[in-house]
C-alpha cells in the first residue's frame, strides 16, 4: 500500500526543488518489489525521481515501509500536474498511481543547488552541509524564515538557526547550514523552505541515508 493517492507540493520558486517521500508499506508475506516507477502527464518533466531511488527501487521486506523519493522542480510561474505510477509483483492491485500537483512561483531568492545530499551516516551521529542562497534580483530580499518541512524532517536541523530575518542584498549571497542526525535505518528526505517578506518561498532538497547495523531472517 502507499501512504498517500496524491501529494501536494505547494507554492515552490522557479528553479527550486521540493521533495515528497511516499511510503509503501508491505503487510504481505513475501517481499513486495518495486519493478517500475513512471512520471505521466503534460507536465511529467516538472517531477522525477530522487534519492536512492533513482539508482534501484526498492524491495520491500514483509512488515517492512520503504520510501519513493519524488521531487519537483517548476521552472515557470503555473500550475503542474502529473501522475507517478508503481509497477510491482503484488497482484491485487499491481500498481499503484500517485497524482502530483505544485505550482511555480517567482522568486529572486535561488539556491545554487537543488539538492544537499548528507550522504551515509550513522545512526546516533551528525553530518553538517552548507548551502547557498543568493539573490538575482535588482533589489534586497528580507529573509524571515529558514524552517525544514516533510515526513523526516525531524532528522534534518539548521546549523545556523538565528539567521533570521536578514537582508541579502542584490547579487549577494547566504550560506545556510544543514544539520543530518538519523535516528533510524534507511533513507531520508525533507525540504528545507526559505520564506522571504514579500512571501515567495524557495526550496532545496535534504536527502541523507541513516546506517545501521541489520539483523533479517528469511522466512522458512
Amino acid at each position: 500500500a502507499v501512504s498517500a493517492n496524491s501529494v501536494e507540493f505547494g507554492a515552490i520558486g522557479t528553479n527550486s526543488t521540493s521533495t515528497a517521500a511516499i511510503r509503501v508499506s508491505n503487510t504481505g508475506t513475501v517481499p513486495l518489489a518495486i519493478s517500475n516507477a513512471t512520471v505521466t502527464g503534460d507536465n511529467a518533466s516538472a517531477f522525477s525521481l530522487t534519492g536512492e531511488a533513482r539508482r534501484a527501487l526498492p524491495t520491500v521486506r514483509p512488515g517492512e515501509t520503504r520510501s519513493v523519493a519524488v521531487a519537483f522542480t517548476p521552472a515557470e510561474t503555473r500550475l503542474y500536474s502529473a501522475t507517478l505510477s508503481l509497477e510491482t509483483n503484488n497482484t491485487d492491485p499491481a500498481s499503484f498511481a500517485v497524482d502530483l500537483s505544485g505550482t511555480g512561483v517567482e522568486s529572486d531568492l535561488v539556491p545554487t543547488t537543488s539538492t544537499v545530499a548528507a550522504g551515509n551516516v550513522s545512526v546516533g551521529t551528525a553530518e553538517t552541509r552548507t548551502l547557498t542562497l543568493r539573490n538575482n534580483g535588482g533589489a534586497e530580499v528580507t529573509i524571515i524564515a529558514v524552517d525544514i518541512v516533510g515526513s523526516d524532517g525531524s532528522q534534518f536541523r539548521i546549523g545556523n538557526s538565528s539567521i533570521t530575518p536578514l537582508t541579502v542584498d542584490s547579487g549577494g549571497e547566504q550560506n545556510v547550514s544543514v544539520v543530518f542526525e538519523p535516528t533510524t535505518h534507511g533513507e531520508a528526505t525533507a525540504n528545507l523552505r526559505v520564506t522571504t517578506r514579500v512571501g515567495t518561498n524557495s526550496s532545496v532538497t535534504l536527502t541523507g541515508t541513516g546506517r545501521a547495523p541489520e539483523l533479517y531472517l528469511p522466512a522458512e
